[in-house]
């Protein structure tokens, strides 16, 4: 199964990687759209350590049926760059995608807020989101280093490397701040369809409510049978070997939500991937201009973004 990990991971990140170039390459969406881009910055990270653990897996099945026998480790042993990688990625992606859902909240319900205080520090929050999660990363990864536990697991999960608590917790936060940012993602896609928005607010929107959805079927839902497996009793091997593949396909389809959903986005790509040669339809191109411009977006008096 570490081999198949170790080819989904790889084709997915050629989708992110195709996501971070459209977006970073254009300066405009660069500017409207640096959350997703954290968010795909999130998402690779993630991915390496789906490969590496794949990687290393296999060394060690291979070693033991080469030898007969299984590798004698403690948690100190475990705290290799795979594990640590990987739970960075299980903080970092969850915080990100509640940035994204504070930040289409507050725009919405808070317009006046929104435009005077929090779009000009979301790149704050991101930075944070970041920070928090090499310190949640940091922090137990010292401890089990300085206190090693004997005789662990020799595929050196989380568990493994950061003890068991640790992996619940880590299990629970991703599922809990998952849920929240769903939660505020479509509070936010409800309020907004009860009064006008601009044609770029309802897209990004919809957008993140999409992936927010997703995510929660993907990678909360895992995870709380993670959490049942850890803590109450076995779960069968066909609900928790899938994790990893459903991780991956949970990065790669955000280049799809956006393809399909966002047509400047579509734009971008298809021009792109023609080298210049895809022209845009100008009655699309006219309308959606038009109505950015005739109906912008009002809440009390104040434009949304």
């Amino acid at each position: 199964m570490y081999e198949v990990n170790l080819y989904v991971s790889s084709i997915s990140m050629v989708f992110v990687c195709m996501n971070l170039t459209i977006l970073m390459t254009n300066k405009a969406f660069a500017h409207q759209y640096k959350i997703l881009i954290a968010l795909n910055f999130a998402d690779a990270i993630i991915l390496i350590g789906i490969f590496l653990e794949g990687f290393t897996r296999r060394a060690n099945f291979s070693h033991i049926i080469e030898t007969g026998k299984a590798l004698v480790v403690s948690s100190s042993d475990c705290i290799e760059i795979w594990t640590v990688v990987q739970v960075y990625g299980d903080f970092a992606m969850p915080l990100i995608e509640l940035t994204m859902g504070v930040e289409r909240f507050a725009a919405v319900m808070f317009p006046s807020f929104y435009r005077s205080t929090f779009h000009q520090t979301s790149i704050t929050f991101i930075v944070l989101s970041f920070v928090a999660a090499g310190i949640a990363t940091i922090i137990p990864a010292a401890v089990s280093l300085i206190w090693p536990t004997p005789n662990v697991r020799y595929l050196c999960g989380r568990k493994a490397a950061f003890g068991t608590p640790f992996g619940v917790a880590d299990y629970a936060f991703n599922v809990t701040v998952i849920t929240m940012a769903l939660t505020l993602n479509v509070a936010t896609c409800i309020r907004a369809m009860t009064i006008r928005q601009s044609i770029g607010t309802m897209r990004k929107i919809k957008c993140y409510t999409v992936i927010a959805v997703v995510s929660t079927v993907l990678i909360s839902i895992p995870n709380l049978f993670s959490i049942i497996h850890a803590t109450w009793f076995t779960m069968p091997d066909a609900l928790m070997t899938p994790a990893p593949i459903l991780a991956c396909v949970n990065c790669s389809l955000q280049f799809f939500i956006n393809f399909s959903m966002n047509e400047e986005y579509r734009s971008r790509f298809l021009k792109l991937a023609t080298v210049g040669r895809y022209k845009p339809s100008s009655v699309a191109t006219v309308q959606g201009t038009k109505s950015s411009s005739t109906h912008p977006a009002h809440t009390n008096g104040v434009v949304l973004y």
